[in-house]
């Protein structure tokens, strides 16, 4: 025998010992996934269970607090919808203010055929 090589019968110990540690490492693997199955499913119906006992229990107070956080979300929406319509009123204003800006100046300076806004060319500008 040489220095360094191993027996048939060593080789086989070996995978042996091996193939045990990886059964018992499979095991506590399987073992370990199972319990925080477990675990997990315990915590959901012991929630589930607290939400059930809340909403019996609160029922009113739970229906009151909806009601309100709904009518706070409608009357802000609506509020949102109303400064939206306003700003538009306020663009078109100013739009138009700045049409009649330049019609006034193409007046004053004595372009009467390019200011009359009925003319087709005072459109084209």
């Amino acid at each position: 025998m040489t220095l360094g090589a191993a027996s048939n019968q060593e080789v086989e110990q070996i995978e042996k010992a091996t193939d045990e540690e990886d059964d018992a490492a499979a095991a506590a693997r399987r073992g370990q996934i199972l319990w925080v199955r477990g675990l997990s499913r315990l915590q959901h119906q012991v929630i589930a269970s607290i939400l059930l006992y809340l909403l019996s229990h609160f029922h009113n107070a739970f229906t009151y607090l909806l009601t309100y956080l709904l009518t706070e979300t409608i009357s802000e929406l609506s509020n949102n919808a109303e400064a939206e319509r306003v700003q538009l009123k306020t663009n078109e204003k100013l739009k138009q203010q700045k049409k009649n800006s330049k019609y006034e100046e193409c007046n004053a300076t004595g372009l009467k055929s390019l200011a009359d806004p009925s003319d087709s060319n005072w459109q084209r500008i």
